[in-house]
């Protein structure tokens, strides 16, 4: 009876400390991917690992032969991740998948949170918790040699055995090894208290907030938690009627409906934004991660929180912002297709970044349709091959200068423009675009072709008249 009812508590025992380890372990994969510097998620995945690894190298394990296992199946292997307190120590070895080692961990990789009789990475036969770990793609194993769990009683039944042949003188001999197992028991109960205290340290030092409940009547609330909700200790949150009480009343249909599908085994989101309200009513953003746990040998559910008030703040501010610079880009654009000349802006490699509606009319295309095209797109090969020999020249002095082009435009007809081109500098001084502000000079320049044709039309009817033609000015000077 005594053995079994030690079997049981060992049970337990080892069951809470394995789903302890897992849930802070996934406690801390959160905030390294959260909390600090933006990071790739196999970066978070890595410094959680390290800090679990420099926390284990700390810990001798519990009791005679107890200990915990960390493992990730890598291909048709086992792959430990923690240093073992047996056979190979700092250097643990792959267990192939098929085989008949590690037992526990093969049902904790499964993704099956249980206890098992079974052999582990040695072949030892032991009492083992098995946990899978979200996110790492791992299990945590707690576990302890049946040998020292019945070597006890199994020297006390000896003893026993003994002391019914020879009771008189063996009487307080018997007491002894009766106690001895009782007090072994105890220190390995010791050691598993302590080891749960540790973990709830942790998870009361979080900075995620963590509650735990069973029919949303809650039994356990770290610090960060009442502190998100504007509560002066966790014990005011304990006192709540309902977890539903952090919720709005508009929320509570879906709460209810997603923890009865969770417990059920259904399909329930694991990972949510909701809105709680805090102790003065007011609305907070948070983030949840809920998970089942075994408390006090029933199913319970666990939340992890994160207050996401100040991102969603930003994400709002961002939109805002994105919002009145689409606002100016579209201002910027009207006034430039309302220019009357063509106004164009392109980088160094002769790539149209911004263009107006005068411009892109002289091809016939919109202004979507320049952007992003170069020269050699738009334009007869000669006639590119020009601009962008121009380009090159202008890119070694980097001086404002005035140029000239003649095109066709869509209809057929010779336009004549003339403008500046300038560059555009970044912070350091190099240029990185090549702007150009240009004007229709087509009515002018055909004038000036007339005038030039008019005055040799008239030039050449006074060199041929017969008659003499003089002009004079007002002091009778030839002109």
């Amino acid at each position: 009876l005594l053995y079994r009812t030690s079997l049981h508590e060992e049970h337990h025992r080892l069951l809470e400390a394995a789903q302890s380890q897992a849930r802070l372990i996934e406690t801390i994969l959160e905030f390294n991917q959260r909390d600090n510097a933006p990071k790739e998620f196999d970066d978070a995945i890595q410094a959680t690992l390290r800090q679990v690894n420099e926390a284990h190298k700390k810990y001798k394990g519990f009791g005679g032969t107890g200990e915990f296992t960390l493992a990730q199946r890598k291909g048709d292997n086992i792959v430990f991740l923690l240093r073992h307190r047996h056979l190979d120590l700092d250097k643990p070895k792959p267990v192939p998948w098929n085989s008949n080692l590690a037992a526990p961990m093969r049902q904790a990789l499964g993704g099956k949170s249980g206890v098992i009789i079974g052999a582990d990475y040695r072949g030892e036969i032991v009492l083992a918790a098995h946990e899978p770990v979200a996110f790492l793609n791992a299990g945590i194993v707690a576990k302890i040699d049946m040998a020292e769990i019945r070597a006890p009683f199994i020297k006390a039944g000896l003893v026993s055995l003994l002391g019914a042949l020879i009771a008189s003188f063996l009487g307080a001999v018997l007491f002894w090894r009766i106690s001895k197992p009782i007090q072994e028991y105890e220190r390995t109960q010791q050691v598993l208290n302590e080891s749960e205290n540790r973990f709830r340290n942790l998870v009361e030092g979080a900075i995620q907030g963590v509650l735990i409940h069973q029919d949303f009547k809650l039994f356990f609330a770290n610090q960060s938690i009442a502190d998100m909700l504007g509560y002066e200790n966790s014990d005011e949150i304990l006192h709540l009627d309902s977890l539903l009480d952090v919720f709005p009343a508009s929320e509570h249909a879906n709460v209810i409906k997603n923890k009865v599908s969770r417990l059920q085994g259904d399909d329930a989101p694991d990972f949510y934004e909701i809105e709680c309200v805090k102790k003065d009513g007011s609305a907070i953003s948070m983030e949840i991660r809920l998970s089942v746990v075994d408390w006090n040998d029933q199913q319970a559910i666990q939340g992890t929180y994160v207050n996401v008030s100040d991102r969603k703040k930003v994400e709002v501010e961002k939109e805002l912002a994105y919002e009145q610079l689409r606002a100016k880009d579209q201002l910027y654009q009207t006034i430039l297709d309302n220019a009357p000349g063509p106004i164009t802006l392109k980088d160094t490699n002769g790539q149209y970044i911004l263009v107006n509606k005068a411009f892109a009319d002289r091809r016939g295309l919109s202004v979507d349709d320049v952007v992003g095209k170069t020269a050699f797109e738009l334009w007869p090969e000669d006639a590119a091959v020009q601009y962008w020999e121009r380009d090159q020249e202008f890119l070694k002095s980097g001086n404002t200068t005035e140029v000239s082009s003649t095109t066709t435009d869509p209809e057929g007809n010779t336009v004549y423009y003339l403008g500046n081109k300038f560059p555009v500098f970044d912070s350091s001084g190099k240029i990185t675009a090549i702007g150009g502000v240009h004007s229709d000079i087509t009515i002018q320049k055909k004038a000036e072709e007339l005038t030039q044709i008019s005055e040799a039309q008239l030039r050449s009817i006074i060199d041929n008249s017969p008659s003499e033609i003089s002009l004079k000015d007002l002091q009778c000077r030839y002109v």
